[in-house]
């Protein structure tokens, strides 16, 4: 009895000791594969649990459509309890965002971070080929997963939205609202126009799997109707009023 109670304490302090010097270079496989390739972490210094790289956001060819500098540090004590507690940073934010988590729930708190509107390729096949610009910005003050449930508030606003297929650059600013839905694992979303002359307001629902279910209209001026209509023709119906309808 004693030899095994000592074999495996004697095993968990060898896991310990391997962790703890564990590269951070394996953060890169776990990424890649998580993302299927989409995320790498590249000129990876230090350790699993505290190290600093740069986070690359890859296309279907596996080249980098952009990259920021990007920290980290694990809160060890933490997994004692139960918890696997994340804190990091990229180079514009203000505040680290941290990452709570543990067999029940995922928490995100301080999530502010901006990327070109060009990754979204990366990311969602469907966009590719429309040549958007801009900048996205993503918010959040807390996010918080469970098994059934999404707690907490997202915004994502998009600055100086343009595409190479629209005559007019920039089309306008836009803001997506994202309000987690008690019981469901699904976020109300609110579609609202910021600014500019393609003017975007629409209402639905995301699941945290990403599917969507969404109407948007889109209404154009007067002044920019003639050019912009069969930019929107491509993406929309066009109804009455110089207005369009979108499927999302």
């Amino acid at each position: 009895m004693k030899k095994s109670v000592f074999l495996a304490a004697f095993s968990v302090m060898l896991a310990g000791a391997l962790l703890s010097t564990a590269p951070a270079t394996l953060l890169d496989a776990g990424l890649q594969s998580a993302s299927a390739g989409q995320l790498r972490l590249v000129s990876a210094q230090g350790s699993i649990w505290s190290g600093h790289g740069r986070l690359e956001i890859r296309n279907s060819d596996g080249a980098a459509v952009y990259s920021m500098p990007l920290q980290w540090e694990v809160n060890k004590p933490r997994l004692l309890i139960g918890q696997l507690s994340i804190a990091y940073q990229l180079t514009q934010q203000a505040l680290p965002t941290q990452v709570l988590m543990n067999l029940f729930s995922a928490t995100v708190t301080d999530l502010d971070v901006d990327i070109p509107a060009s990754a979204l390729e990366a990311a969602l096949p469907a966009t590719k080929g429309y040549g958007l610009g801009g900048t996205l910005n993503l918010n959040s003050k807390r996010l918080r997963f469970t098994r059934d449930n999404t707690e907490g508030e997202f915004m994502l606003r998009w600055q100086h939205a343009s595409s190479t297929l629209a005559p007019v650059s920039p089309l306008g600013s836009f803001q997506l609202q994202l309000v987690g839905e008690a019981g469901q694992l699904q976020f109300s979303a609110l579609l609202a126009t910021l600014q500019g002359p393609l003017q975007l307001e629409g209402a639905g629902t995301i699941s945290a799997n990403q599917q969507s279910a969404m109407q948007v209209t889109a209404t154009l001026p007067e002044s920019h109707y003639a050019e912009l209509a069969p930019f929107m023709r491509l993406i929309g119906v066009e109804t009455a009023g110089n207005r369009f309808v979108l499927d999302l």
